[in-house]
């Protein structure tokens, strides 16, 4: 199913790449970078005032829309059409996209609802499916077998523009924090930034995309902390064949942390599988 061309998520949303770069959603390829334009610099700019405009006034398929359109003509779905199909808005005819999103009050947000924000590349496992942008094991590892030429500096944002903009957005009253990697779990800075929240800035739902393998409990109490935690963890098969898909990973570790999980009141869990020939005839097992 399509809904002519427009897309929610320019109007309530913001993503940070692990290098610096700002887009509406992570689909879209971003040319402006947190380094030097804040969030809320970037929400307010003409490119974004001008992508709006676009999604409600013009007929015609949006060039940097592409890859959603692309997956829609394969497939008949995309992020595009799940952000229109969600249980908590739903703009699904044409005719009254403005007025859904004067509805929802999405028509001047003076800062995004939702943030997703890639802290960087920084990881401790170099899954075979993953590539230098998102794991810094991968990324040193092709560097010494001459594979690569990515710099590790491209993807290490300043503790002070993270924070400088983590604080910004939960001080401007964000519904949704989404925290991405690398793994997100072993940026200090980001414990040390949601362990000292007041807790009604924990009124929010924070979600996490996580391996599995860290849990501390400084971890415990800040996911305690929060009204509620999705946690979003990458598992590719069971057991061995997942630490050989996912190296160093120890599965004793991920299970025990996955109970640990399991007992928390505010969280909901679940499982990202990266789908390759890799581990595509062990899905059955790992589904048991």
């Amino acid at each position: 199913m399509t809904v002519d061309n427009f897309c929610v998520l320019p109007f309530i949303q913001v993503v940070v790449r692990s290098d610096g770069a700002l887009s509406p959603c992570c689909a879209m390829t971003g040319d402006v970078n947190i380094r030097s334009v804040s969030i809320q610099q970037y929400w307010k700019s003409n490119k974004i005032e001008q992508l709006r405009y676009h999604m409600l006034n013009q007929d015609g398929k949006i060039p940097a829309c592409d890859s959603c359109y692309k997956q829609e003509e394969i497939t008949g779905k995309s992020q595009r059409i799940d952000s229109l199909n969600q249980p908590s808005h739903r703009f699904l005819n044409k005719k009254y996209h403005k007025k859904t999103l004067e509805y929802y009050h999405y028509d001047d947000l003076k800062f995004p609802k939702r943030l997703e924000m890639h802290l960087g590349n920084i990881c401790n496992l170099k899954c075979l499916t993953c590539c230098p942008e998102d794991s810094s094991m991968f990324l040193s590892e092709n560097r010494v077998l001459k594979i690569s030429d990515h710099s590790q500096q491209d993807y290490q944002l300043d503790d002070d523009i993270i924070q400088n903009n983590l604080h910004t957005a939960l001080n401007q009253g964000i519904e949704y924090l989404d925290l991405r990697g690398g793994e997100s779990m072993l940026m200090p800075g980001i414990k040390k930034i949601l362990d000292e929240l007041d807790q009604d800035q924990c009124n929010i739902t924070l979600r996490i995309q996580t391996n599995g393998t860290i849990l501390d409990d400084e971890w415990k109490s800040i996911l305690n902390k929060f009204q509620r935690v999705e946690l979003m963890i990458s598992i590719d098969a069971y057991d061995d064949a997942n630490t050989y898909i996912r190296y160093p990973a120890i599965w004793q570790n991920i299970e025990n942390n996955i109970e640990y999980f399991q007992s928390m009141g505010n969280l909901e869990l679940y499982i990202n599988c990266t789908v390759s020939n890799l581990n595509f005839l062990l899905l059955p097992e790992l589904l048991d």
